[in-house]
């Protein structure tokens, strides 16, 4: 069974759960999340769905898992430690080649139960969406999600709440502006080169937020699909339960949702900080944003 699966790529904290989430809250789109985590943060840790149920307990992904109950989720974390940035021209370990067919029975499987017609895997990870997207019976798109670095680098220096976690208080890591700033050129760099072979479509975090209803209609084009625009109003959202799994805590809202640019770096980020980081990624920022 062929699976048309949508591949969002870029750094994190540049949107893509809430974009993923808009794009699931129109019919025939699966938004299924940050798949890359789904064995440990799912089928081991239990960690909630963005449905709001324990992942377990979720009534979809208990599906999943009964389809799949002789997958080894230990195993698959093995293999995941060879899906690296470094390894992006590497050709695929025999590892990688069990993992990726175990990946494309999981986007079959969510297809059969939900009916999509569009499965989302928002993992980011340009050498994880490389290798799944070289599946036979996967058609593959390529949505590159940018974002000023500035603004990602300041996210990522915040506190942040693991509501996902239930068991005990856990928060998102934080990075440095230095490291935030090289992620961001790689991860975007080796993004960009996914679109030598597969169809490929860049949108700006910025766009999106600031015209919600365009950017989705021409992700809708890209895709095949009509409507999707249609959760976006003048400055807000509606979106529906979903069952993302991994993400930014921003999966789990539902109902009306009001936009505005994150862009609290402008006045709150360390001028040394904000030096650093506008340095370091001036050639690729150029090109993306002028």
């Amino acid at each position: 069974m062929k699976v048309k699966v949508l591949f969002i790529v870029g750094e994190g904290r540049s949107g893509s759960t809430l974009l993923e989430k808009a794009l699931a809250s129109s019919p025939g789109v699966f938004g299924a999340g940050e798949l890359i985590h789904v064995w440990e943060r799912g089928f081991l840790d239990n960690q909630l769905c963005a449905c709001g149920e324990p992942f377990k307990s979720c009534s979809l992904w208990r599906q999943v898992s009964d389809e799949l109950k002789d997958a080894s989720p230990k195993q698959a974390l093995k293999a995941l430690r060879r899906v690296r940035l470094r390894y992006f021209w590497r050709k695929p370990s025999e590892d990688e080649l069990w993992l990726r067919e175990l990946h494309y029975r999981l986007y079959a499987t969510l297809k059969r139960l939900t009916g999509a017609r569009l499965i989302i895997d928002s993992s980011k990870h340009p050498v994880y969406a490389r290798l799944m997207a070289s599946h036979p019976l996967v058609e593959p798109l390529v949505l590159h999600l940018v974002r000023d670095p500035r603004g990602v680098a300041y996210s990522w220096s915040k506190k942040k709440r693991r509501p996902e976690i239930t068991a005990h208080e856990a928060y998102m890591p934080r990075y440095s502006p230095l490291r935030s700033a090289l992620s961001w050129l790689v991860v975007n760099a080796l993004s960009e080169q996914l679109a030598r072979r597969l169809p490929y479509l860049r949108v700006r975090y910025e766009d999106f937020v600031k015209r919600p209803k365009d950017t989705l209609e021409r992700i809708g084009r890209f895709v095949g699909l009509e409507g999707l625009g249609a959760v976006a109003g003048d400055g807000h959202l509606e979106l529906k339960k979903t069952h993302q799994v991994a993400g930014n805590p921003s999966r789990f809202k539902e109902g009306r949702v009001e936009l505005k640019p994150d862009e609290a770096w402008k006045e709150s980020m360390p001028p040394l900080s904000k030096l650093i980081v506008s340095l370091l990624t001036h050639p690729l920022r150029k090109r993306y944003y002028g």
